[in-house]
């Protein structure tokens, strides 16, 4: 979308939409959540399913390094300043830190060191968030929307930072429980068991 001389929301028309780089980010973007998810689940399961979720693993992690490196082809070819930004020093090494984290990730998923992978994949996703957002810095939409301008005002800024602590107050207990909830497996004779890591207690 762009703004107006009034500030008034444009929405691109169709073929920016559509452009290599946007359909590439997409794709980037559906590839990697499939990655994770493969990764935290091969870490929850045992036998036939684990090996299933693990190739799984494998080919969406090829699949988003591939595709990782289409659309930086892309995005020096169709979004310079993003490009520019991107490989600057300020966004660069955290970048590299969330690949090394994606290679450390992919040796341990190949080398079946699950519970190691999981962490990798974690810290690589919050890496390569946290680098572009450092890229698109100071805008939240290039180039009309600032941070500072789709911020909201000061007032409704400290009523969510001081009602934050209540909230997660109520929050993380309640994921506590959903969490433990879903660890909850039934047993052949249908009684419950907790189950704990591959083995079931």
């Amino acid at each position: 979308m762009r703004l107006d001389e009034a500030g008034n929301v444009r929405p691109m028309t169709a073929p920016y939409w559509l452009s290599p780089y946007a359909v590439g980010c997409g794709l980037l973007a559906l590839s990697t959540c499939a990655y994770l998810a493969a990764v935290y689940l091969v870490v929850e399961t045992d036998g036939a399913l684990r090996e299933d979720f693990r190739l799984r693993a494998i080919v969406s992690g090829t699949t988003a390094a591939g595709l990782a490196l289409l659309v930086l082809l892309f995005a020096w070819r169709e979004a310079d300043w993003f490009f520019r930004q991107l490989v600057s020093p300020r966004s660069w090494p955290v970048l590299a830190a969330g690949l090394a984290c994606f290679a450390a990730s992919a040796w341990a998923v190949l080398g079946r060191r699950y519970r190691l992978s999981r962490v990798f994949a974690a810290g690589e996703i919050v890496l390569l968030l946290l680098g572009w957002g450092l890229a698109h810095q100071p805008y939240l939409v290039y180039p009309d929307i600032t941070l500072q301008r789709a911020a909201a005002p000061a007032p409704t800024i400290a009523f969510m930072l001081a009602t934050l602590p209540l909230g997660a107050l109520l929050l993380i207990p309640s994921l506590w429980l959903l969490f433990h909830v879903f660890k909850v497996t039934r047993g052949s004779d249908g009684s419950s068991m907790q189950k704990c890591g591959n083995r079931a207690i």
